[in-house]
């Protein structure tokens, strides 16, 4: 049976793009409380057996703090794939996060036996119909590279830390004037009269200015500002994700009924009926291929990894794994467009090793690579001649905004004086030969005329009465903008009632997440942590 390729495609390609962003957003956000919602490179000089480094005053061995690295890898790898290369030492700092808050959890807090039996029992991934399975829970476990006795102390781990967190959270509440400021803050609208003065408007007048003796004396004093980054030309050998799955063969029908027994209850219709084999067919060959697809990979990048330890030079991996070698560049470092599945993560740890040196495995939702510096263009300041046009659109867009500045606070002085005579906001415009505008009812979050978003600005004007001239706000673009709040309009006090538990249940998560971050912090500081370059070998 055929099989549709493009939908993976699709996926393959947004993850692409995605995929740095999320695992910053992983980093900063899910991390610190991954315990909490759950809930429910240091140098090896030491090597094993020697200590990590020291919280609390108690001493970390090296396999301990091993163990809760690759734990923690493993567990973050399966939510949301590799890992770029650009982050380990956030994942290493976070590692010690886990060891900290654990360690608190393990002073504090007590779990019995009976507890840690209920939550093995519970974990869905051990139950098939709502019945625990052992064999299940064992299989588990030795695919996680354990024993019972092992994940069931971290299973009691896990829940400690669950019970320190619920004390901590236990003591924040939402008020009722709480409540009502922050619903204010997000629902309260005003209305606002603005001129803006844009920079666009002097550009041709100055570019038309600037002579040659300008620019070259600007280039002299800006000269570091158009210095040109190193670039490489790396060679690589690998295998996109598109690749293995376009070259992944068929799947045997006992496999797809195989799989289709095992998980019929994931095939079901609008209704909640499961849908038998033959129209749930596509879906399981989609499924296999794809996994199948991300086994080679898997195995690619083993069989790369061994021939690095046994001593293979670039070209014979490439031969031995049937792998042609491609190049790319010269790049810079976070070059926008790169071939094949390449990350910038992947580019960065090209970047890392001495050229002619290997990377190591590199392994993305994208495909498995290792690259290979070949060459390199030292960083580099070009010739007046050859930025010429590019430094004197910098000269301009500087005097450009410069000048708006400049004009708006001549505006502004002006309505200050005009408004001190008795002149309204509509008069005083007309008197200095400017034209008003007017938004519509906005929140703290809406855009504001050609300036967009601007969270400064909008604060600054929420906190103007009205009536009140503001002080000169500029956007992103050099937009300079003076205002006055005309009217302040209150929120619905009915949408308010309708609202407000489902309000107060996200505040009240706002303000948790608030308050563990800030006993995290303060937590930090009394385990007073100590990498093993700090501490004496042992």
């Amino acid at each position: 049976m055929r099989y549709d390729t493009r939908m993976f495609r699709q996926l393959l390609r947004l993850k692409k793009r995605q995929v740095i962003v999320l695992w910053l957003l992983v980093l900063v956000f899910v991390l610190p409380f991954i315990l909490f919602f759950h809930a429910g490179a240091l140098s090896p000089s030491h090597g094993p057996g020697g200590a990590a480094g020291e919280i609390f005053g108690r001493k970390i061995p090296w396999d301990v703090f091993q163990e809760e690295s690759r734990l923690l890898r493993m567990e973050l790898q399966a939510r949301f794939g590799s890992i770029p290369v650009g982050l380990e030492e956030a994942l290493r700092q976070q590692t010690w996060e886990r060891l900290i808050l654990k360690e608190e959890a393990r002073r504090t807090q007590r779990v019995s036996d009976e507890e840690v039996a209920a939550a093995v029992r519970r974990h869905p991934q051990f139950q098939q119909g709502d019945r625990f399975l052992p064999e299940l829970y064992f299989q588990f476990t030795r695919a996680l590279g354990i024993t019972p006795q092992a994940f069931e102390a971290r299973v009691r781990d896990e829940l400690r830390t669950a019970k320190l967190l619920e004390q901590v959270v236990a003591e924040v509440v939402v008020s009722e004037e709480e409540l009502r400021r922050a619903y204010a803050q997000r629902h309260e609208r005003i209305r606002v009269a603005f001129v803006v003065i844009t920079p666009t408007d002097f550009e041709s007048a100055i570019r038309s200015a600037v002579t040659d003796e300008e620019a070259r004396a600007y280039f002299a004093k800006q000269a570091e500002a158009f210095r040109r980054p190193a670039q490489r030309t790396i060679d690589y050998v690998g295998m996109t994700a598109e690749d293995a799955l376009a070259t992944t063969g068929g799947v045997p029908d006992e496999d797809m009924q195989r799989h289709y027994e095992l998980y019929q209850e994931e095939f079901t219709r609008d209704d909640g009926t499961v849908r038998p084999l033959e129209e749930a067919r596509v879906d399981i060959l989609n499924r296999l291929v794809l996994k199948r697809a991300q086994a080679r990979l898997t195995d690619l990048a083993l069989d790369l990894g061994a021939d690095q330890r046994d001593g293979l030079t670039f070209e014979a991996m490439a031969s031995k794994r049937e792998l042609a070698p491609k190049t790319v560049g010269p790049l810079a470092q976070g070059a926008p467009e790169l071939p094949d599945g390449l990350t910038a993560s992947m580019l960065e740890a090209a970047f890392a090793v001495p050229v002619g040196q290997m990377t190591e495995v590199l392994e993305h939702p994208s495909g498995v690579f290792v690259l290979r510096p070949t060459d390199e263009q030292p960083s580099t300041i070009p010739a007046f001649d050859g930025i010429k046009a590019a430094l004197i659109a910098r000269m301009v867009l500087e005097r450009s905004r410069e000048q708006a500045r400049a004009r708006a606070e001549q505006l502004r002085a002006s309505f200050v004086t005009k408004r001190s005579e008795g002149l309204t906001f509509d008069e005083t415009c007309a008197t200095l030969g400017v034209a008003p505008q007017r938004s519509d009812p906005l929140t703290r979050h809406d855009p504001l005329g050609p300036l967009g978003v601007v969270p400064h600005v909008t604060d600054g004007l929420f906190a103007l009465e009205p009536g009140q001239l503001s002080e000169i706000s500029e956007g992103p673009q050099g937009d300079a903008m003076i205002a006055v709040v005309e009217e302040r309009i209150p929120f619905d006090e009915t949408q308010f009632e309708e609202a407000r538990e489902a309000f107060r249940a996200t505040r009240l998560e706002a303000k948790r997440q608030e308050h563990v971050a800030a006993w995290l912090a303060t937590l930090r500081d009394q385990a007073r942590l100590k990498t093993f370059p700090e501490i004496p070998p042992d």
